[in-house]
């Protein structure tokens, strides 16, 4: 009996522990790492933020199976020796660094980026030195596509939701924006042609001696210069409106005749509201506006509730003139390498970008969520947000948005952002000090002009693609040299040589030769020339590079065998006179050029094919003659 008490007991026991196990098994959550920038002003640790989200999500979604950790970024790189052509932006690389290290590796399921790291490096011609020695290339492969995934876009701006998606494939899904605005010590009757010049006048007004700034426009920031000199350039030149109508010019106020005077009506303002030499990042600007030293100050929206909070005065929010204002939209990013459930990683993103969490972050947080203010009469939650912050609600539905990102493009051409926001802001920070603008101009220039450029044209995506075929096909070719007796194999081969050796070697020629043209600028590169070039190579190519110094044999060959004869002979000899008519109004060259063209190795066939082309030429003239 007491044999049986005992294993009655012990399996009592053994059942206890196997249930306490077993939920400490279930109890074991998901730890989800995403990646978040280290805020700026409003201060606050990773784990306190962490902390309150979870909380949150747990008291208004039910005990979860996972556990979300923030981060700051906490690598810090040094460029220093390898952007030596930049003035780079240490802030602006170290993030995006730490993205590109954190996904790569695995450390983060998920990556908070704005519209200014995000696809910032797509551009039609790639900048490899970026690529190399930021460690990336075509860095949304490591981005999860989220097509296939069930995704709640319904209480987002739609516009904010499109700039999430590239090549037909959603990446990013809408976690915050924030925009600029002008915060006014007292209540501001703003005017509806407020002008900056207008703003700056009002300032100087009212300033009785006990502002030590009247505008404040914290510029030691890169961002916020970038925000401010598009801001102003739209209020003095329509460039933002010219681009939505599609007028191809409205990229040329930056590097035209008129430009001068543009730049320079710029530096004059900053000039006149910011002593140079020292320039305030966005912290000192907000504690000088706190501190009623300054009448206006030029920050973000998100700041809004922290000013109210700390000001003892009241203070009033409007949009900058005209109501353009640089927008930056934040992305929720879920890393394509990381090994927990993507299902559950997607669950995770919906709710962190829920109506519910946004309008939490923005009662808690300052931050501003993607809704669609259009909505707030039908969604009670949009609703709810914009009776709490009536001001943000308004200036969402009359802001002009102003995307960097698509603001620099003016088309597939144009140079990455990437390339953009590094170079640029120093560049004008260069120029307020010094007065060079030349060197504002040439950037511009370079964006978008250089990248159109004709020395760039040369290397089309056809003439690439030729050579890379016929290099592919040059791999199989010993294969044909399997012994066969078989007749149809050595004509194969015959077409097989020929067409692996001209998809490699005839658009080497022709990318030579019009860079040729291009950097002596001699003449232009006319079609009826390119296409007489293209003849003359022709089908025995081969036997030319095959005897270089067999002047002889060389001269033997008749033209015959590279041009198509009988009915094509009229329009070949049409091309001949286009020729030899664009040669006679050709600039004459001296001697001494004509020695050097002659002398150089790397003419010997050019010369020798022109040499023969007019013998023939001349030949099927008396041909022409005798037919008559």
């Amino acid at each position: 009996m007491s044999n049986i008490l005992q294993y009655n007991f012990f399996s009592v026991y053994v059942i206890i522990f196997f249930i306490l196990f077993s939920k400490d098994i279930t109890a074991k959550k998901e730890e989800i790492n995403i990646l978040i920038k280290e805020p700026d002003v409003i201060k606050y640790t990773a784990e306190k933020y962490s902390q309150t989200i979870n909380d949150f999500i747990n008291s208004n979604y039910g005990s979860q199976n996972f556990e979300i950790k923030f981060s700051f970024c906490e690598t810090k790189k040094s460029y220093i020796n390898l952007f030596y052509s930049y003035h780079y932006d240490e802030k602006y690389i170290d993030y995006l660094s730490c993205a590109i290290e954190g996904l790569k590796e695995k450390t983060y399921d998920m990556v908070l980026l704005d519209d200014r790291h995000l696809f910032t490096e797509v551009s039609l011609i790639e900048n490899v030195l970026l690529e190399i020695f930021l460690g990336f290339r075509e860095l949304h492969r490591e981005y999860e596509a989220l097509n296939s995934y069930k995704l709640d876009f319904s209480h987002h701006n739609i516009n904010v939701v499109n700039d999430g998606y590239m090549g037909g494939n959603i990446y990013g899904i809408p976690y915050e924006l924030d925009f600029d605005v002008i915060y006014s010590q007292g209540t501001f009757n703003r005017s509806n042609d407020l002008s900056w010049s207008g703003l700056y006048r009002e300032a100087q007004a009212t300033n009785t001696g006990l502002y030590s700034r009247p505008i404040n426009i914290p510029i030691e920031d890169n961002d916020e210069l970038l925000n401010f000199f598009t801001e102003y350039i739209n209020e003095q030149y329509p460039v933002l409106e010219q681009k939505k109508r599609k007028i191809n010019s409205y990229f040329d106020v930056f590097y035209n005749e008129k430009s001068s005077d543009l730049f320079n009506s710029f530096r004059d303002y900053v000039l006149s509201t910011t002593n140079i030499t020292e320039t305030v990042s966005m912290e000192q600007a907000i504690h000088s506006f706190i501190d009623n030293k300054t009448m206006f100050l030029k920050g973000r929206a998100s700041l809004y509730s922290y000013l109210k909070s700390q000001s003892n005065q009241i203070v009033s929010i409007l949009l900058p003139p005209k109501n353009y204002s640089a927008i930056i939209e934040k992305f929720l990013i879920i890393n394509t390498h990381s090994k927990i459930n993507k299902k559950m990683l997607v669950n995770v993103a919906n709710i962190l970008t829920s109506k519910t969490l946004q309008k939490f972050r923005a009662d808690n947080f300052g931050s501003i969520p993607t809704f669609n203010v259009t909505l707030k009469e039908t969604d009670p939650i949009i609703k709810d947000y914009c009776d709490q912050h009536p001001e943000i609600c308004y200036l969402l539905e009359k802001i002009k948005p102003i995307q960097l990102r698509n603001f620099f493009k003016k088309d597939e051409l144009s140079a990455s952002f990437l390339e953009v926001r590094m170079h640029l802001p120093n560049l004008l920070k260069d120029f307020l000090n010094d007065n060079k603008v030349e060197k504002v101009q040439t950037a511009f220039k370079n964006i978008v002009e250089y990248r159109n450029h004709s020395q760039l044209k040369d290397l089309s995506p056809i003439f690439c693609n030729l050579i890379v075929f016929g290099f592919i096909l040059a791999y199989f070719f010993p294969i044909s040299l399997i012994q066969n007796r078989y007749i149809g194999k050595c004509k194969v081969i015959f077409y097989y040589t020929n067409v692996c050796i001209y998809s490699i070697l005839l658009p080497m020629f022709m990318i030579t030769f019009r860079v040729y043209y291009i950097y002596t600028h001699r003449t232009s590169v006319s079609f009826a020339c390119m296409v007489c070039m293209y003849a003359l190579i022709g089908r025995r190519l081969i036997y030319v590079i095959s005897h270089p110094d067999d002047e002889e044999s060389f001269e033997s060959v008749n033209i015959t065998n590279f041009i198509s004869l009988n009915k094509e002979e009229k329009k070949f000899y049409s091309k001949v006179k286009k020729i030899n008519h664009c040669k006679s109004k050709q600039k004459r060259i001296t001697q001494d050029e004509a020695d050097f063209i002659s002398s150089n190795p790397n003419n010997i066939f050019f010369n020798r094919s022109l040499r023969m082309f007019n013998q023939q030429g001349e030949k099927i003239n008396v041909r022409e003659k005798e037919i008559r």
